[in-house]
């Protein structure tokens, strides 16, 4: 009976940890970008680009902490330190992926699109 409230308690707190977004790239092309994305309640998210094995760590903060109006909104910061930066805001969903270091190498390095929570 102990084990059961134990595995209850995790099942719980996993359950109510996080919100998952499905993202895509609003730039038209033969490669439509698509990634999951999970918003954290401490404030950070993961996301699992394409081509990725696991999810990678953003630590968010609070753009304009004194204007409220911003309060929700999100720029984060990939915890690998390899110059992904992801803006969100989760009042219409819309995001910017730069990635710092694949412009430096003369690659892709904006995405812009959007993103809804699954049900």
């Amino acid at each position: 009976m102990r084990y059961l409230g134990i595995v209850l308690l995790v099942m719980s707190v996993a359950v109510i940890a996080e919100d998952v977004f499905y993202c895509s790239d609003e730039q038209k092309g033969i490669d439509e970008k698509k990634f999951e994305m999970h918003f954290f309640e401490d404030g950070n998210i993961s996301i699992m680009l394409p081509g990725d094995y696991k999810h990678r760590i953003y630590s968010c903060s609070f753009p304009w902490k004194e204007m409220t109006h911003y309060k929700k909104k999100k720029s984060c910061v990939n915890d690998n330190h390899n110059g992904y930066m992801f803006n969100f805001n989760p009042d219409n969903g819309r995001y910017v992926l730069a990635k710092g270091f694949e412009y430096v190498l003369g690659e892709d390095s904006v995405s812009v699109g959007s993103c809804a929570k699954s049900e």
